[in-house]
């Protein structure tokens, strides 16, 4: 036989079946009657229906296979069957199949989010031993000094080894042109620590931390995009900052280390640090310069993090009775090296998986309360189907066949949508998001995502199995509307999951709108200066060719601000070195004559140029502004904000007060002015002090550029660039952008928490409504007697619509007001996230509770409107 024949007498086989399955089922209602007359008991039902039906159907396929045979066969009748079944229905299939893949899919790309970032270790040897260490206080950690890290690596002993390292960026020049490329810059020890080979060359010696090394080591990509994989790379040499670096080594591209988003290109030894070009050589001996992001040690085998910690912490205090006004950071804090790599983010990935595994019960539930609502529609259909032999498990199996292929289809299609969402996170995550390049999905995540489908499948085919075994039998067969009433007590299982799940959308809600309040607040906050129409970027002059703190420096950065000034379109420019809401910061330690103070506090330190105050409009309360008078022969003066004033000068006149800084100059410095108080981070409420010292007394390399414009100041790039290549053209000029611009980045956080959120929040509202829908419109169905009945005495439509309405928004209420006591218990967890918002804002609850129950509403309202239509007559006759 051709296999064209065998396929048309299968297709030809499965419709004679399909036809001969519906024929006995008519039989079987026409037949309803008389077995209701007969008084048969529930036990004899199946033996006469047999016994009139046709012996020739056996009761083993219950009815609806024709083929008898053993267990397989039997399965597969009823797989065959489930497939007909969902063919029926292909509006509720597919969504079905939709919810489901909702459910799994944001679930897995969550999960491998998580995986990714927080549970993979780090790609290093015995990454389980890697700590992290850092200078801190009772509130915050910082980095830490060279010379404490020497005294640490040779007072301790928990450790096999301890290297610093600090990432850094340089622009590297081929003599015609400069780019600026990401590197670090570490100590000797690092590689050996980490257990790194190189590709070519070798590693760093221990010699070459000491200054009049200059040698570098560079990663693959760079050897292969800029010295074209030269086999003699080894010979060549790499331009930093203008200063010529001998190649020493290639890093294979697997290894990245500051793990960060723009993997490092270079690494050059803290021997860089002690160059008389750079801060005068004073890196290596300032203990109050915590220059380096961190220390990273290995553990010895068998020595705890506790153990760790407590000789570390023993060695803190003995350098801080040794040296008491070093830094005002005088403890050592241990984290774990993956901790110290996810830091703000572990918190915000957690709350991300709660919030997506609440999506996923959302789904299941769903998914198991329409097909509770099918499997009580198909009331009758399993009566029959045990009146002629089949027993509860064969019903319970035919259901869990049906849940589960409507689980597994929407679970593969869950893995697709899960790929789609990564690709989305990775392109609209904070740009700080560390380990964002190595998320993908892994053999993990997809046994999750097979496990968590046949965890759901299993669930959502249980519910509607068991309502299904406590069908009455005979009351089934015998049909009619008073007994769909009773059949509506099979959905209260379903009425709860609806309320659970209102519950659950509340949460969600809430969060996302206590985000969206505090989002526009962080857009729209008092900040003490005007960031609208300023544009912005950075400059790094090369300490080859400008060395630091010279006239060359000066003279540059005088000139630049005096040509922008000059350009059309430009109200006002200036320098700084920490813009605010740029992330950028900078401190120092303060002494101010006649405080009592033991410790020297720390405060935040501004370089700026001539008319920044004026460039942001921050207000001048007293005293003076800098001008061009403030030079490198003129008195060492400094301003100061209102914050500085309240903490160190209360009762006295700040006209009259000396300071003196750990670093920015040395010698007292006179107080000329006292300015408004300004919000440096967009996130943050709190105003800390702040020194200002002008660029001219102290002219520092790196520098940001701001120029106030007429206009957009997006469309003044080009100009800002040609006015800094007009001065030198080698300087490459970064993060061209605006300081609104930088406010987004700045409230990315909060921004991409509460996008996600809300996105969370809108699909559990869309779920739950549609869950609603499916239950009342059943329920509605089972009551058409009863309303009927009503409209016959007189009732109106409206008071039908009120009964319907009242049923569906009791759930509705019961769902919102537990929602609302779970987000009052659990808004704290979005505490740090919050800004000027209160964790209990009931302006935002009152605004998610209403967008729920507008939802809720909506969705009871189309089954409300079809009772009102119902004919008495046609109801009454139906009986």
């Amino acid at each position: 036989m051709s296999l064209w024949k065998r396929i048309r007498s299968v297709i030809r086989r499965e419709t004679i079946l399909e036809e001969i399955a519906d024929e006995y089922q008519f039989h079987l209602e026409m037949k309803n009657a008389d077995l209701a007359r007969s008084g048969l008991a529930q036990k004899d039902v199946g033996t006469q229906a047999s016994r009139q039906f046709g012996a020739s159907l056996s009761p083993r396929e219950a009815g609806f296979d024709v083929r008898s045979g053993g267990v397989f066969d039997a399965a597969w009748g009823d797989l065959r069957f489930a497939v007909r079944i969902l063919r029926k229905t292909p509006a509720r299939t597919a969504v079905l199949i939709v919810t489901v893949a909702l459910g799994i899919g944001v679930n897995t790309a969550v999960f491998s989010i998580l995986n990714s970032i927080l549970l993979r270790p780090l790609p290093y040897a015995d990454s389980n031993r890697l700590v992290a260490l850092h200078q801190a206080d009772h509130q915050q950690s910082g980095g830490v000094s060279y010379p404490h890290f020497l005294d640490w690596r040779a007072s301790s002993h928990s450790f096999e080894a301890m290297a610093v390292y600090l990432s850094t960026t340089a622009a590297v020049s081929d003599g015609a042109t400069a780019v600026r490329l990401a590197g670090a810059t570490v100590s000797a020890s690092l590689f050996p620590l980490l257990g790194v080979s190189p590709l070519r060359g070798r590693l760093f010696r221990p010699e070459e931390d000491r200054l009049g090394e200059r040698t570098v080591l560079i990663g693959e990509h760079l050897w292969r995009t800029r010295f074209n994989q030269r086999a003699d790379i080894l010979d060549q040499r790499l331009i930093l900052e203008g200063v010529p670096f001998q190649i020493v080594g290639v890093i294979p591209s697997k290894f990245a280390f500051p793990v960060q988003n723009e993997a490092p290109e270079f690494w050059t030894t803290v021997a860089v640090d002690a160059e008389p070009s750079v801060y005068g050589g004073t890196i290596p001996t300032s203990r109050g310069y915590p220059r380096y992001d961190a220390a990273i040690a290995k553990l010895r085998p068998g020595v705890s993090m506790a153990q760790a910690q407590a000789e570390m912490s023993l060695i803190a205090r003995t350098l801080a009775g040794e040296y008491p006004k070093a830094s005002s950071m005088e403890e050592i804090r241990l984290v774990t090296a993956v901790e110290d790599l996810v830091g703000n983010t572990r918190p915000l990935i957690l709350i991300l998986y709660c919030s997506v595994f609440c999506v996923f019960l959302v789904a299941c539930s769903n998914v198991a309360t329409l097909l509770l609502v099918s499997a009580v529609a198909r009331a009758k259909e399993f009566a029959l189907r045990a009146a002629i032999g089949a027993n509860s498990s064969r019903l319970v199996r035919q259901l869990l066949l049906e849940s589960g292929m409507l689980v597994f289809s929407g679970g593969g299609l869950g893995v697709f949508a899960a790929w789609l969402l990564l690709k989305m996170f990775i392109a609209t995550a904070p740009p700080d998001t560390p380990r964002l390049a190595s998320i993908h999905l892994d053999g993990l995540v997809l046994l999750y995502a097979v496990a968590i489908s046949v965890v759901s499948g299993i669930v959502c085919g249980l519910v509607p199995a068991m309502a299904a075994v406590k069908i009455d039998l005979l009351s089934a067969l015998k049909g009619g509307n008073r007994n769909l009433t009773r059949s509506s007590r099979l959905l209260r299982p379903g009425t709860l999951m609806i309320c659970g799940q209102l519950a659950v959308s509340m949460v969600l809600t809430c969060a996302a709108t206590l985000l969206g309040g505090s989002f526009l607040k962080i857009l729209h906050a008092p900040r003490g200066f005007d960031p609208h129409h300023v544009l912005t970027a950075s400059l790094s002059l090369p300490v080859s060719t400008y060395p630091q703190k010279s006239d060359v420096v000066r003279r540059f950065y005088s000139t630049l601000v005096q040509n922008l000034q000059r350009a059309p379109g430009v109200e006002s420019a200036s320098i700084a070195q920490s813009l605010p809401l740029s992330g950028d910061n900078n401190s120092t330690t303060v002494e101010v004559t006649g405080a009592p103070e033991r410790v020297s506090p720390s405060v935040n330190l501004r370089f700026v140029g001539v008319d920044y105050f004026q460039t942001l409009q921050i207000p001048v309360v007293s005293g003076r502004s800098f001008s061009d008078r403030d030079t490198s022969t003129s008195p060492a003066c400094a301003i100061v904000n209102q914050a500085f004033v309240r903490r160190f000068l209360a009762g006295r006149a700040p006209g009259a007060a000396l300071i003196t800084l750990g670093w920015g100059g040395g010698g007292p410095k006179r107080i000329v002015g006292v300015v408004g108080d300004i919000r440096h981070n967009a996130a943050d409420p709190a105003v800390s002090p702040e020194v200002y010292v002008p660029h001219a007394q102290f002219p520092v390399n790196d520098m940001a550029v701001l120029v106030r414009t007429a206009s957009d100041p997006d469309l003044y790039g080009d100009q800002l660039r040609k006015q800094v290549w007009n001065l030198d053209h080698s300087l490459p000029v970064d993060r061209i952008r605006s300081l609104d611009g930088h406010l987004m980045v700045s409230a990315a956080p909060q921004k991409f928490l509460m996008q996600v959120l809300a996105f969370f929040a809108g699909s559990t509202i869309l779920l739950a409504a549609i869950g609603m829908y499916g239950v009342l419109s059943y329920s509605t169905t089972c009551r058409t007697h009863e309303f009927g009945i009503r409209m016959a005495l007189g009732s109106r439509a409206a008071g039908v619509l009120s009964l319907v309405l009242k049923q569906g928004m009791t759930i509705a209420f019961a769902g919102v007001g537990a929602g609302l006591a779970l987000a009052w218990l659990g808004a704290t967890l979005l505490t740090r996230w919050l800004y000027d918002v209160s964790p209990t804002d009931p302006r935002s609850l009152a605004v998610a509770a209403a967008a729920l129950l507008l939802a809720s509403l909506t969705a009871c309202w189309l089954p409300a409107r079809r009772a009102t239509r119902v004919d008495p007559l046609i109801a009454l006759r139906t009986e």
